[in-house]
């Protein structure tokens, strides 16, 4: 098992400096750790859960967590668990996320017809930086951050893409964050600040929640 400091606990958690998180993730254990806690939070406050990953990674994740003894099976028959492919959403180009905003405002607004809140994860910004394509990762959080209204994102990078990449690519994805979380060499995922210092360029004041 992979430790988790108090700060990244209560991250993971609640509402703790916003509902919009990234973890640079090392492993595949510390990324697997951060979405069972993640999701089984959320589980246990009624919320709905939503695991948007690349189809590839999308049905070992779902044995990982049956592993890990979340009731993956119950959750998504009481259609509290969703699980669906990154590629279903991705947009084709920066200057059109229609279908990144579409789908997070759905998943939104099914979670608050049946009375609750949404929990997300997500890799398709993701998978632009990873490609080093820096500014159709940013249209893609933007577009997220402004669909999520009460919901909670949390954003998985592989920290070993951001070491290949200029530090300050990295930055810009950390400041588009409330929170940002990242796994040591040690084998420890922390907090890495408290909360967004600024608003994203372009983006307005956020309210504060």
């Amino acid at each position: 098992m992979i430790a988790l400091d108090d700060d990244c606990e209560g991250a993971l958690a609640e509402e703790l400096g916003g509902n919009h998180l990234v973890l640079w993730y090392r492993t595949d254990k510390g990324r697997a750790e951060a979405i069972l806690r993640f999701l089984r939070n959320g589980a246990d406050t009624d919320e709905m859960l939503a695991i948007n990953l690349p189809l590839h990674e999308l049905e070992d994740t779902e044995n990982a967590l049956i592993t890990a003894g979340l009731p993956v099976e119950r959750l998504m028959s009481e259609g509290r668990l969703l699980l669906f492919a990154s590629e279903e959403v991705i947009p084709r180009n920066a200057s059109n996320c229609s279908c990144m905003i579409e789908a997070v405002t759905g998943l939104r607004d099914r979670a608050a017809a049946q009375g609750r809140k949404l929990r997300l994860i997500g890799r398709v910004a993701p998978l632009f930086f990873e490609r080093g394509d820096i500014e159709s990762a940013l249209a893609v959080e933007l577009a997220a951050d402004s669909s999520l209204g009460q919901a909670r994102l949390l954003c998985l990078y592989d920290a070993r893409s951001r070491e290949r990449l200029p530090e300050a690519d990295g930055q810009r994805i950390d400041d588009v964050h409330n929170r940002v979380l990242h796994e040591t060499s040690k084998g420890k995922v922390k907090v890495g600040n408290k909360q967004r210092k600024s608003p994203p360029r372009g983006s307005g004041k956020r309210k504060k929640r």
